[in-house]
């Protein structure tokens, strides 16, 4: 019974899976890593497979969506591994229906995958979003129904095109038929290179194979069959299989080009199956037409493409809408940083500033004309959407408690990634306020706005645009842009909340002066040399420049401003919603901007420098310190956080030499929020021991129940993720923090 098992050929394709094919078996381990929370379980990976959103909606027509997308992996994967492994298992060709055959004995591991999924959707269904027995269901039909209909239409095309045995040998029938089937055999024969009619038998013995009856039938009547001709029916059957491969390219070169449609936008998790399947098939095809060069070639065409992004026709940039990208850059280089850096400027943003300030003071007298005011700058941690949505729920939350007297005594918001994000929308809607008075800020709209999905248009125009067809183009304004997933971003960020952010930067310049809203202050670091990008609507040079000669000499420069170091190329005409992906450009998911300088000036997310804003906002106090001691009562930084302020030490300690090799990367990475808290106290000490009124940071923050109701980091959440993250105001630290807030600025 155990050889009969072991020579089968489901058991021997198993083990040549695991011989030769380690790169198809590097996607299936990263599939189940990914599922099971094994692999990206922090930035909410497993929620793309397990609780997929399509159109809006998680329910049986967004999983039938994952299982066509599961179902096109695994035909790609069998395609593939067919094409590959076909020559080794001449008996096949003897066979009626050979791949349906080949793909029902090579299913052993797309079988215990589905298997583990399907548990997996089960188990986080019931117990995380508590459904009941006959939703579960309902949601395991859908991707299985979806899995069946993509295997059996693609079936049916072999089976409709694809020649058997009995169909070779009847072209015998006929003299010119022979003819051109000895000519195949001779093609074959220079193709694999075999010798005679009498071939060797196969490196691998398989003497049973799994019938579609599920039973193990022996091989030995389909090797009868004259070797060559088994080997032509496998050839025919290989080249449907390619043509099958580039059909599907070019299906999803269309799919490119409608990806704007919400119909097209299938959800994140399906589109990593359909990068899984194209990974498979340009490998699958690739071993087809290189044999035993694949290998050397693909390093070759690696090495060519790398060789060729150098040329700025094959490069693609990720560019900012509003600016000016295709005439005179500005010199990045310290001669022009130095330019920007002088006295006159300053001084002329100083007084700006004073007048800011003033205005602000007037409107802060009309409501307590006897006190001074408490000034209050707001400063949100970045976060993904957890972190939106928790900013936006806590700014909506403490101003209504305060009668509107939160935004009335802000004077500065900074943040990085989603809590910016929240601080933008917020100050956008208090805007409209002023316009409309009956307009309800603080609408539970709005949270729902925010909440919702952003990362299934990022990831499909990943796959079906920027990874291999980034030729696309959008005309914004007069100028013209690759259309990649920055876009999508922006327009699903544009579309999910009413086009309300859909401004230039510019136009808050007038409601920031007059001291209507806050200043919104963003800071993307710039990857070529660490410094932060300062973006506001408002010249801010103050923030770059020491007015001391001395600290002028010692320290250096560590901030660009943004609108007059790109003033020529349009920088007031930057879109906000621009200006707010650069500062959340999260690796690889939301690339990296680049900005029209020579060199280019690449930013990233605001939290590689710093994660809540508050150090940009301490040197803003310390700037105008002299004023804030005469004006004010005291200073607040209101500070809105995802994730606790302090953290219990980690316990874990390595024991395999593995985790000892990557613990101090992980130290340096993992702690890296850590290193900047660190910083910003000794900061803090300082400003606070400089300046003559009091000084405080009150905190909101969001604190998990336990490791097993943490959210993740991502622009994806959940419909529990979404309660979790808006029922943490209720939570004892926050409620205290309310408390404080509203006695300090009733002092």
């Amino acid at each position: 019974m155990f050889k009969r098992l072991y020579y089968s050929l489901p058991i021997q394709l198993f083990i040549l899976n695991i011989k030769r094919q380690h790169f198809y078996l590097m996607l299936w381990a990263i599939l189940w890593a990914m599922i099971s929370g094994n692999f990206g379980k922090k930035f909410g990976i497993n929620f793309l497979f397990l609780d997929p959103e399509y159109l809006g909606e998680v329910g049986f027509l967004s999983f039938l969506v994952m299982g066509v997308a599961l179902g096109a992996f695994l035909v790609s994967y069998n395609i593939a591994s067919y094409i590959i492994y076909g020559k080794e298992f001449p008996f096949l060709g003897g066979l009626k229906k050979p791949f349906l055959k080949f793909s029902l004995n090579n299913s052993i591991i797309p079988v215990g995958f589905i298997g583990i999924y399907l548990y997996q959707i089960i188990l986080f269904q019931k117990q995380s979003e508590n459904l009941g027995t006959t939703s579960v269901l309902i949601c395991i039909s859908g991707v299985l129904l979806g899995c069946f209909t993509f295997a059996f239409l693609s079936f049916t095309y072999f089976f409709n095109t694809n020649k058997d045995i009995m169909k070779i040998l009847g072209m015998k029938v006929q003299h010119k038929v022979k003819r051109a089937f000895v000519m195949q055999r001779k093609r074959l024969d220079k193709q694999f290179n075999w010798q005679s009619g009498d071939a060797a038998e196969p490196e691998i013995k398989v003497k049973y194979y799994l019938e579609t009856n599920f039973k193990l039938e022996p091989v030995g009547f389909a090797t009868n069959y004259d070797f060559k001709v088994l080997q032509s029916v496998l050839r025919q059957n290989h080249q449907n299989a390619v043509f099958i491969q580039l059909t599907v390219l070019l299906l999803l070169l269309v799919l490119g080009l409608l990806r704007d449609m919400p119909f097209f936008q299938i959800p994140a998790g399906a589109s990593v199956f359909v990068l899984f399947s194209m990974l498979v098939m340009l490998s699958g095809a690739f071993s087809f037409w290189m044999k035993g060069w694949g290998i050397s070639v693909f390093i070759g065409l690696m090495i060519f493409y790398n060789v060729l992004s150098q040329n700025d026709l094959f490069n693609y940039r990720n560019e900012a809408y509003g600016l000016v990208y295709d005439q005179e850059k500005a010199k990045y280089n310290l001669a022009t940083i130095d330019s920007l850096n002088n006295d006159s400027l300053y001084l002329a943003d100083y007084n700006n500033g004073i007048d800011i300030l003033n205005n602000w003071k007037k409107k802060a007298h009309r409501e307590s004309p006897n006190k001074k005011p408490k000034m209050i700058f707001v400063n949100a941690s970045g976060g993904g959407q957890r972190a939106a949505l928790f900013t936006l729920n806590t700014l909506q939350y403490i101003d209504s408690a305060m009668g509107g007297k939160m935004m009335q005594n802000t004077v500065l918001c900074t943040g990085a990634s989603g809590g910016a994000l929240s601080l933008a929308l917020y100050r956008e809607l208090t805007r409209r306020k002023i316009h409309q008075p009956d307009l309800d800020i603080n609408s539970k709209i709005y949270r729902e706005q925010i909440a919702k999905d952003l990362l299934n248009p990022i990831i499909f125009s990943v796959v079906v645009n920027d990874l291999f067809f980034p030729f696309q183009r959008i005309n914004l304004g007069n100028q013209t842009y690759r259309k990649d997933r920055a876009y999508a971003f922006e327009k699903g960020l544009n579309e999910n909340m009413d086009y309300l952010l859909d401004k230039p930067i510019s136009m808050y310049q007038d409601y920031e002066a007059s001291a209507d809203i806050p200043i919104l202050l963003l800071s993307p670091t710039i990857i070529n040399d660490g410094r932060k990008l300062f973006i506001s609507s408002q010249e801010m040079s103050y923030l770059t420049h020491n007015l001391n000669e001395e600290d002028r000499r010692l320290a250096p420069i560590g901030g660009i401003e943004f609108l007059r170091f790109f003033k020529k190329q349009n920088s007031d005409s930057l879109l906000l919603t621009s200006a707010l992906r650069m500062n959340a450009n999260f690796p690889y998911i939301s690339p990296n901007t680049s900005l029209p300088s020579e060199p280019y000036m690449e930013v990233i997310d605001a939290g590689m420098r710093d994660n809540t804003g508050k150090e940009s906002a301490m040197r803003f106090a310390y700037v105008f310190q002299d004023w804030i001691e005469k004006n004010t009562s005291g200073v607040i930084f209101l500070q809105i956080r995802d994730t606790p302020r302090f953290e219990e030490v980690d316990q874990k300690t390595p024991t395999s030499s593995l985790s000892k090799v990557v613990r101090p990367l992980y130290g340096f990475y993992g702690n890296w929020e850590k290193f900047q808290q660190y910083n910003q106290a000794e900061a803090y000490y300082f400003l606070e021991g400089n300046l003559k009124v009091p000084l405080e940071t009150i905190t909101f923050e969001y604190i998990p129940e336990d490791d097993n109701h943490e959210v993740s980091l991502s622009w994806h959440l959940t419909s529990k993720e979404k309660a979790r993250v808006q029922g943490a105001i209720y939570q004892i630290q926050n409620q205290k923090a309310l408390r404080k807030l509203i006695e300090r600025v009733g002092d």
